[in-house]
């Protein structure tokens, strides 16, 4: 008789059942591709019911996108059926095992006075809340136009296209909680003293080629004549047209051969005159660029607060309206964060690589019993509350506000406060892909990598 198989188990299952079973820890796990991390953290959710720690409605669950958030759902489905906790079975449907946003909007819903907001608040999902916008942008472009037309028009006279202030403006749209933050932008150069500057500067200039220079296809003399050409043509032009011809067309630059010249130390003269003239432009051309940058988006401000009027007036919230609402709500009343405090009791996420920095300060407000004037990762954690899942090398999400930085933050905030857990084993590839991925990205990303193990059977 052949005898039975052992049960397999991963070379860090250790590991594994500390992350499932210590309740008392906040942990940061980092998982690797292929490792298994939504089932660990779906066993620590069914082992919080199973343990008693708190039902299915007072566990929250956080995922990336709608689709994980069925599938974990239904992964959560599958080992309470297992464990055969048939009240857990029968309120999962309530449970609040979603996306960020989703549970933001569920605050928001329970709370709407506090939050400020419509109770019956349509939801805008993203192809809505972009028409939306586009359609925001035509009316207000056409109001602002008419009332204040010149930073539009001088940017466009800098080189903007129109295509580059639309994206402008939804940029700082999609950005419109750190507008206040922007830093102030440097005045505008004097357009007027500098041309008269380099005016004199090319007429000099002019008249050491003509004198000195004795081919005409010398490049240093070509240089010259299109520098004077441009300087003259320019003076006679607008402040806008001034602009438009530094930025677009003005750029000296040091050349000429000095057997071209009638005298060697003339051409070296002009080369270093010229030399001068694009090290000073250059640093012009960048304060310039930055005051024009400035006044645009002073502009395209008003644009921003045109958009929130008429979500308000129409009842609407895009995504993330519910992120910022929902994260303001449990800051500025502390009965209210208390209140949901109570009401859930752990917070457990997935693929947390993914989350920007308001959606970590939500969960930060409610896992925390003290939150204050430091930085949200500064905060201290209630024990065990907050359990995080995820890879910092699969941050991709950047054009989504997901950034790094974030995760770091959060992730360090964990570690130092409970532990940061490794998980290894990978059960999706085999033995030569984990050695190839191992040895080229283990040098690359260093520290921040952890090789993987291949599993075994």
């Amino acid at each position: 008789m052949t005898a039975p198989h052992a049960p397999f188990l991963p070379a860090d299952q250790a590991t594994r059942d500390r992350a499932i079973t210590d309740h008392a820890t906040v942990f940061s796990v980092e998982a690797g591709a292929g490792t298994g991390k939504t089932s660990l953290l779906a066993a620590r959710y069914v082992a919080l019911v199973e343990q008693q720690r708190a039902s299915s409605t007072q566990i929250v669950a956080i995922t990336f996108t709608e689709k994980a958030a069925w599938e974990l759902k239904e992964r959560i489905r599958s080992f309470l059926a297992e464990k055969k906790l048939a009240s857990a079975l029968h309120e999962l449907d309530r449970a609040p095992i979603s996306t960020i946003h989703a549970f933001a909007a569920s605050l928001l819903r329970e709370r709407p006075i506090d939050a400020g907001i419509d109770p019956n608040f349509e939801q805008l999902d993203g192809i809505a809340a972009d028409l939306f916008r586009r359609k925001c942008y035509d009316r207000w472009l056409a109001q602002a136009l008419e009332k204040n037309p010149g930073p539009f028009s001088r940017a466009i006279a800098a080189g903007l296209s129109f295509s580059h202030i639309q994206e402008t403006a939804f940029a700082l749209y999609d950005h419109r909680d750190v507008i206040a933050q922007i830093p102030p932008f440097p005045p505008s150069p004097d357009m007027e003293n500098l041309f008269r500057e380099l005016a004199a500067e090319s007429e000099r200039l002019w008249g050491l080629a003509t004198r000195e220079c004795v081919d005409t296809e010398d490049e240093g003399y070509r240089q010259i004549e299109r520098f004077y050409r441009e300087v003259r043509a320019a003076r006679a032009a607008s402040v806008e047209g001034k602009e438009r011809a530094l930025l677009l067309r003005i750029d000296p630059k040091p050349k000429g051969n000095q057997k071209r010249w009638a005298r060697a130390d003339a051409c070296r003269e002009q080369r270093a005159a010229m030399t001068a003239l694009a090290g000073r432009l250059e640093k012009t051309k960048e304060t310039l660029r930055e005051s024009i940058a400035g006044e645009l988006i002073g502009w395209l401000s008003d644009f921003v607060l045109f958009v929130e009027a008429e979500k308000r007036r129409s009842g609407k919230l895009d995504f993330d309206d519910l992120l910022f609402l929902a994260r303001d709500l449990l800051k500025r009343i502390p009965d209210v964060r208390s209140y949901f405090q109570r009401r859930y009791r752990y917070f457990l996420v997935d693929e947390f690589q993914d989350t920007d920095p308001v959606q970590a300060e939500i969960l930060w407000l409610l896992a925390s019993d003290a939150p204050g004037a430091a930085h949200w990762s500064a905060w201290p954690i209630k024990p065990g509350v907050l359990f995080l899942v995820g890879d910092g090398k699969q941050s991709i999400y950047r054009f989504r506000r997901a950034d790094i930085d974030t995760y770091t933050s959060a992730t360090t905030s964990v570690a130092g406060q409970g532990e940061r857990l490794t998980i290894h084993q990978s059960f999706r590839s085999g033995k030569s892909v984990i050695e190839w991925v191992n040895l080229t990205f283990g040098p690359i990303l260093k520290e921040m990598y952890s090789p993987l193990i291949r599993a075994t059977r």
